[in-house]
């Protein structure tokens, strides 16, 4: 890894190297090309499968505080969502700097940690801003963007489209499941 991702190129802009080591004319997928779309299905996948385990506890939880629920409710995952394309913009212009498998982990540590943060229990008086800051780094540490450069990156053009469908396919399980 530490070859490909010393690699410099400007996202999106030419394609991969025709001597890259995935870049095989194979219509299979390597074991390692298996498991670097298996670790970006597992990054989205639980980043989704937390936000909808975390969304239908929230308004309960509010009500445990004494807040209006429905507007702290939609406040917060405003702010949320609002956090997305701010993280959006950092990731990718941190994936063109460093490696994408490194942001990955980062997102996934940030993740865990505004997750935890989330479950512990706090003081009242606390308690809001904590979930407040919480759910505003999960929006910022949303992994759709790394993931994709991750793929286009890692994976031999020609396999991109299926990679592509399995990440596709985590937003449906998750979803499902949530």
């Amino acid at each position: 890894w530490s070859d490909t991702c010393s690699v410099r190129r400007p996202f999106l802009l030419t394609p991969p190297p025709t001597s890259c080591f995935f870049s095989r004319p194979e219509s299979y997928m390597s074991r390692t090309e298996k498991i670097l779309v298996t670790f970006a299905f597992h990054s989205m996948w639980a980043d989704l499968l937390g936000l909808l385990i975390f969304l239908p506890i929230l308004p309960n939880h509010l009500n445990e505080l004494g807040v209006n629920a429905t507007l702290w409710t939609g406040l917060i995952f405003t702010l949320q969502f609002f956090a997305v394309p701010c993280g959006h913009l950092t990731w990718g212009w941190l994936c063109d700097r460093i490696c994408p498998s490194r942001v990955l982990t980062i997102i996934c540590a940030g993740n865990l940690i505004s997750y935890g943060l989330s479950a512990v229990p706090l003081p009242s008086d606390v308690s809001l801003n904590i979930i407040i800051l919480c759910r505003i780094a999960n929006g910022f540490c949303n992994p759709r963007v790394p993931v994709y450069v991750f793929l286009y990156k890692f994976v031999a053009p020609e396999k991109i489209p299926s990679a592509v469908a399995i990440i596709g396919f985590s937003v449906s399980i998750a979803l499902a499941l949530g």
